[in-house]
């Protein structure tokens, strides 16, 4: 069986990518289709990997890697510009564009989908507002909007097989596209390397893409007010007006390696997420260092916690219920080992058999 895998952009290295890593090991002969490719931004993770781009690649390298939002008119022609017709398998790592390839009636496709396409349904109030546009440019940004959830909704309907990273993700599917995706949970690489462990140094942890959505500027007033310490790892758009707005018991860190955030999860209190993710890759690793995680309930991580024994949760973005969780959680003697194990399931074996099994069955 010839088999083919596909994934948006390839430009970055966050949890889709940690996917398609997975993906590749699990196949290591199958090729790589994908929008654009940087080897520097993805640390030449990929680079002994068969990489095959759309026409997006000829675009000049500061658009590929810093200017994604221009790319966006052409995504869907170029997605639909890939030729994958030779496989007898496709599987693709999507969110949003890859799942609307169109392939031969003989190719089957899978598609991995980590979320329904968000800033195009219930995301788009809030990703208007991140953009901050004048009122004419909003219009028009309205109506491409509108019409890419006319491609989204068509495109959802291409693969043969939808596949979800949680029961979230799928009940979102369901709700914008009327198809049923499989919930297949994927693997989280700390499960197997981080140990968990009683030591912490006293402060907080939080990493995560700086974006306003992720809510970090309410996690960083809270500390400020409380003056705990805590420590901030990742970066983005929202990372200068983080490091100005934030006391000296807040350190914003920006991009760390591996091993960093691995000391940094394995010698934190505790955990903390304000995100509606789909799934929670972060909540995971945590998990896996036997740190308890404090996250606002919503989206996966109502399906990753179980309250009192791996975290609580903040009941709502303001700064009151973040202050009740904190108090909440200094009352609570967590046991590391539980939460070690509560991670195990999420293994990157287990989502290889798990994607395997599910393969299996389509012949």
């Amino acid at each position: 069986m010839k088999i083919a895998i596909a994934h948006d952009f390839l430009n970055q290295l966050g949890g889709a990518e940690k996917v398609l890593l997975d993906l590749c090991k699990i196949f290591p002969d199958a090729p790589v289709y994908t929008l654009v490719y940087d080897e520097k931004a993805t640390q030449g993770l990929f680079k002994h990997i068969d990489i095959r781009t759309s026409w997006l690649q000829k675009f000049p390298r500061w658009m590929r890697v810093h200017g994604r939002k221009l790319l966006l008119p052409f995504c869907a022609r170029a997605v639909e510009s890939l030729n994958l017709n030779e496989f007898d398998l496709v599987i693709s790592d999507a969110n949003p564009w890859v799942k609307g390839l169109i392939l031969s009636q003989k190719t089957i496709h899978v598609s991995y989908l980590h979320a329904a396409t968000r800033f195009m349904w219930d995301w788009k109030e809030e990703y208007l507002q991140e953009q901050n546009l004048n009122f004419v440019t909003k219009y028009f940004v309205q109506k491409m909007l509108f019409r890419a959830r006319q491609w989204d909704q068509l495109a959802a309907w291409r693969p043969d097989y939808l596949l979800a990273n949680s029961k979230t993700t799928a009940q979102r599917i369901w709700k914008y596209y009327r198809r049923e995706a499989v919930p297949l949970y994927p693997g989280v690489e700390a499960v197997e390397k981080y140990q968990p462990t009683n030591k912490n140094d006293g402060y907080f942890f939080a990493i995560s893409r700086l974006s306003p959505y992720k809510k970090m500027d309410l996690i960083v007033r809270v500390f400020n007010k409380l003056n705990l310490p805590l420590k901030i790892a990742g970066d983005g758009s929202a990372q200068a007006s983080l490091e100005k707005m934030a006391n000296s018991n807040v350190k914003i860190l920006g991009r760390v390696s591996e091993e960093e955030k691995q000391d940094l999860y394995q010698n934190c209190i505790g955990f903390i997420t304000l995100a509606d993710d789909d799934f929670g890759i972060t909540t995971i690793e945590a998990h896996a260092a036997g740190k308890p995680v404090i996250a606002l309930r919503a989206g996966g991580a109502c399906e990753l916690i179980a309250e009192g024994k791996n975290g609580i949760f903040v009941e709502s973005l303001s700064e009151a219920s973040l202050e009740n969780a904190l108090k909440k959680f200094r009352t609570i003697k967590w046991d590391v080992t539980g939460i070690h194990a509560s991670a195990i399931q999420y293994s990157p074996e287990n989502f290889k058999k798990n994607l395997l099994d599910f393969i299996q069955k389509l012949k």
